[in-house]
This record gives structure tokens, C-alpha cells and sequence, in this order.
């Protein structure tokens, strides 16, 4: 089952289900899912995995281009220097927390164990 769907997403957008809405959603749920963890992803989703999700997709949906900023006059456009990015992507603070969502990942003969989250409790 996928983390987030394409009706989650379109509430969350407060938008109509559309083909691209149900590609950014699909998308968004490829790329969390498919990180490098230790165990993998398993239901119910921590709350938080799934709000990344969602603003990983929404991110896509909102500026597809990745603008940081745009100019009418001799039009000129900017995309945000952090990310020089566009389109359906984590960011590395993204990245680094869905990476410590409870997996045990071996480095060399030591282990790390993720903390969850405080916003998990049920």
C-alpha cells in the first residue's frame, strides 16, 4: 500500500484529483519508499513519514519549476540555491529524518539506531 495517495494529496492541496496529482503522489511514494534503510518501510506509516510525503509531492505540485523567485519586466527567474532542484525530490533535511525513523544501519562493525520522532505517539 502506498505511504500517501493521490486523494490525500489533493486534500492536502485542497485541489481536484488529477493525472499529475496522482503522478506526483506515486512519485513522492517511490522515492521515500525506496531510501536505503535498514528494515524496510512497514504499515501503519509514523506520522511523520507520511507529512513528508506529502510535502515532497506538494513541493512538485506547488512549483514544478523550483523557482525561488521570478521577474515580469525582462523577465528573469531564480531557482532557490539550497536545492537547485525542481520537481518531486528530498531535500537533505528530509532525507536525514526519514533516514532515522527506527532502522538499524550498520557501519563497518558498529550499529546506529534512528529515534523516533516525539510526533509518532499515538
Amino acid at each position: 500500500m502506498p505511504i500517501i495517495t493521490d486523494t490525500e494529496l489533493a486534500s492536502y492541496l485542497e485541489r481536484e484529483v488529477t493525472p499529475n496529482l496522482t503522478l506526483k503522489a506515486n512519485l513522492a511514494n517511490d522515492i521515500v519508499d525506496e531510501l536505503p534503510y535498514g528494515s524496510p518501510l512497514t504499515e501503519p506509516y509514523p506520522a511523520r513519514v507520511r507529512a513528508i510525503t506529502l510535502e515532497v509531492a506538494a513541493r512538485a505540485v506547488r512549483n514544478p519549476d523550483g523557482y525561488s523567485s521570478e521577474t515580469l519586466d525582462d523577465y528573469t527567474y531564480r531557482r532557490d540555491a539550497a536545492t537547485r532542484q525542481a520537481g518531486v525530490y528530498l531535500t537533505e533535511a528530509e532525507r536525514a529524518e526519514l533516514l532515522g525513523y527506527g532502522r538499524v544501519k550498520p557501519r563497518g562493525s558498529f550499529y546506529t539506531v534512528g529515534l523516533a520522532s516525539p510526533l509518532d505517539v499515538e
